[in-house]
């Protein structure tokens, strides 16, 4: 959405957030700040687990080479990629 059709909605939003009480804000902060710790740790446990589910596979191979190698570093790397994964790995990436 273009930022001059944007401005309407966020000048009534604005409006509106005016109109309601200090209280009423301070609440919403607080269930805000209350649900942030489990959203970071439901963060955590998704990548450990997305860790768990991949680490045996091509792509982390692949990943843990050009990490010890300095690979993304070297543009040349990059117009030889097929070749050089499929020389040390076998098969396709």
């Amino acid at each position: 959405m273009d930022a001059n059709e944007l401005s309407p909605y966020v000048d009534a939003l604005t409006t509106r957030i005016v109109e309601f009480s200090t209280k009423a804000i301070e609440s919403c902060k607080r269930s805000v700040h209350l649900y942030r710790p489990a959203y970071y740790q439901a963060l955590q446990d998704e990548a450990y687990w997305l860790h768990q589910s991949t680490r045996k596979t091509p792509a982390i191979k692949c990943l843990t080479m050009a990490d010890e190698t300095n690979f993304p570093f070297d543009l040349e790397n990059n117009y030889t990629f097929a070749k050089i994964f499929t020389a040390r790995f076998g098969g396709e990436y």
